[in-house]
């Protein structure tokens, strides 16, 4: 659990946790496989031209007004699954044939994810590095799964503040809470 005084640093920590995870994982991937990112928290590594899901991250918050920012962290990679244990767009570190073991993996990505976390208050660092890593370039078809409907359109850019910004309909939308679906 973290404990963030400013609680606008929130909007940081899900872009710095991705960032740290893809840093880590890069050196047990088949090289030029770089790990990437998909908005908002899909870690993503290309196997015969197409981006398959290794991993993924999920952040619980509670904030209170006057009382600092209370922030759970969780993250999964698939490390040991096969074929059969995965959906068709996910792959593993054990299909990737990486050899690596899971206790020199969890280690690796939990240092990953502290290192970064370290720049918590620097939210253009945080972009930067974010879009540097994203899959999604300007001009791509998108689905988005948004709390109270689903919206098609075409990726304009990761803002300032780490919201994807979809045109759809003639308008740009900026979404902080979502799920890009196609």
């Amino acid at each position: 659990m973290l404990t963030l005084e400013d609680a606008s640093r929130l909007q940081a920590l899900p872009l710095l946790v991705g960032i740290g995870l893809c840093r880590a994982l890069d050196p047990y991937l088949p090289s030029p496989t770089p790990c990437r990112l998909k908005w908002p928290n899909d870690l993503l590594v290309e196997v015969a031209g197409e981006g398959r899901k290794i991993g993924g991250i999920l952040i619980e918050a509670v904030t209170q007004a006057g009382m600092p920012a209370l922030a759970i962290v969780g993250f999964g990679v698939n490390h040991g699954h096969e074929e059969g244990d995965l959906p068709e767009a996910g792959t593993s570190l054990r299909l990737l044939e990486t050899g690596v073991g899971l206790e020199e993996l969890t280690w690796a990505l939990v240092q990953g994810v502290e290192q970064e976390l370290a720049c918590l208050a620097d939210m253009a660092y945080a972009v930067a590095a974010w879009r540097e890593r994203a899959v999604h370039q300007p001009g791509d078809p998108l689905v988005c799964r948004l709390p109270d409907r689903t919206v098609e359109g075409t990726f304009v850019a990761i803002d300032d503040q780490g919201r994807l910004v979809l045109r759809s309909g003639g308008e740009e939308m900026r979404i902080s809470s979502g799920e890009v679906i196609g």
